[in-house]
């Protein structure tokens, strides 16, 4: 797959771990992590197992993780206190906090290889395809991850008409879609129901193994594309 963007969208905030208000409570009898979407529900759950042991541990109290099918499934979640901890870009914490400000709490942030926290939104099309820019993606279609993602849809939705192509469908894009998640996203590129989108990374290390961590790494290392 081809990178078509490096450097116009980044994400101006951190991923973060909430808490919600019910953890200061004296006695708690189970421990509830909810995981965004971004790939499928198996490997998100597999890739989280070390989390929920080593927090189960700590605690002494069952630890169970889920995996909604969406964004917001993990935050009316967290809203609705169903859950107790969530991992959050930008945007998924923005709506819990505007909706609730009393109901998390910012304990965690996840740290890159060199130190900082910041990763980009990265827009990509198949080798194949002649995109190399937005100024090839005239007449195409592109998609979005998740409205609640920060690099899958709010930082690249502004950046894009700021860059003076309209998002509109059919006025500069021949659709402008939702694929439901990051992993959707890449695939739909690469089995070509869409010509191009955008997800995360941590633009460290080398493209051609997705970078060092995001979207793109987690796609790569299971087979999913090259």
């Amino acid at each position: 797959m081809k990178k078509w963007i490096t450097s116009v969208f980044i994400a101006m905030a951190v991923m973060m771990a909430f808490t919600t208000t019910s953890m200061a409570e004296d006695t708690i009898t189970e421990f509830r992590i909810g995981v965004l979407g971004g790939e499928n529900a198996s490997d998100r759950l597999r890739s989280n197992e070390c989390v929920r042991a080593q927090i189960e541990a700590l605690l002494g109290v069952p630890t169970k993780i889920y995996a909604p099918a969406d964004y917001n499934g993990v935050i009316e979640g967290l809203l609705g206190g169903n859950l107790d901890m969530a991992w959050l870009g930008a945007s998924g914490y923005a709506k819990v906090y505007l909706t609730n400000p009393d109901i998390v709490e910012p304990v965690l942030v996840k740290i890159n290889n060199d130190g900082s926290f910041g990763y980009y939104s990265v827009g990509f099309a198949r080798v194949d395809s002649g995109i190399d820019s937005l100024d090839d993606m005239k007449g195409k279609m592109f998609g979005f991850g998740d409205p609640n993602s920060t690099s899958g849809y709010l930082i690249p939705s502004i950046e894009i008409p700021q860059s003076g192509y309209s998002m509109k469908p059919g006025e500069y894009f021949k659709d402008v879609v939702f694929t439901g998640g990051h992993e959707q996203t890449i695939v739909a590129v690469f089995n070509g129901d869409i010509d191009a989108g955008v997800t995360w990374a941590d633009g460290l290390g080398e493209w051609v193994d997705g970078y060092n961590s995001g979207a793109l790494r987690k796609a790569a290392d299971a087979g999913l594309v090259t």
